[in-house]
């Protein structure tokens, strides 16, 4: 195994473990490594009030220059939604399906960039700024309607962290869902200002904690 696959597999150790140690503190009920149709397996099935919630985790890493440019992000965040999807091959879950995504690059990841993976890129001119009709979107109306949304995980605060619903969820997670976290409820449609109150949405780096 090269080294760059052995520090990946002990950053995903990590950031399992990360959400798990998280599920344990609140008292969840949940099987790991769960079985799906076909043979693949997803992260965590999580045990709620009434609901199940399927959760798989990925992480944001470093670059290769050792920084963290916004638009290798998205990039990330489009492939983790696009395999997360594909584990599922052409049936829908029958559960709400969330991305759980850690940091572990060098840097703040802003809501702003988590918006613009899901909805597509933004721009402004004669309009203020907005999403783009045709902005290289993950989620639209016909795609990833499986996806229920993305929890960007800080572990070290999680009342910092965030859930961004994907409002084209044919199952949708209800809000407080997971507690300590802040369920942001955004659109293509949003408005300027709540757009530019993502840039103040922060998912903390927490690259120190693979010296742990």
């Amino acid at each position: 195994m090269s080294r760059i696959n052995a520090s990946n597999l002990v950053i995903k150790e990590k950031s399992e473990k990360c959400f798990e140690d998280y599920l344990n503190n609140h008292g969840y009920e949940y099987i790991k490594d769960y079985k799906l149709k076909g043979g693949k397996e997803i992260d965590f099935l999580v045990q709620g009030k009434n609901i199940y919630v399927y959760c798989d985790v990925k992480a944001i890493l470093v670059s290769k220059d050792n920084s963290t440019n916004m638009n290798v992000a998205i990039k990330r965040l489009r492939k983790d939604l696009s395999e997360l999807r594909k584990k599922f091959n052409l049936s829908k879950p029958d559960f709400p399906l969330i991305l759980v995504s850690m940091n572990f690059s060098n840097e703040s990841i802003t809501g702003f960039t988590y918006a613009r993976a899901m909805y597509g890129e933004m721009t402004f001119g004669l309009k203020p700024l907005h999403h783009m009709e045709k902005g290289n979107a993950a989620m639209t109306i016909k795609h990833n309607t499986g996806i229920s949304g993305i929890l960007g995980f800080n572990y070290e605060n999680t009342i910092e962290s965030y859930l961004f619903h994907n409002q084209f969820a044919e199952n949708p997670i209800p809000p407080k869902f997971f507690p300590s976290t802040i369920d942001v409820i955004n659109s293509r449609d949003s408005t300027r200002t709540n757009l530019e109150l993502l840039g103040g949405t922060l998912i903390q780096p927490y690259i120190r904690r693979l010296s742990e």
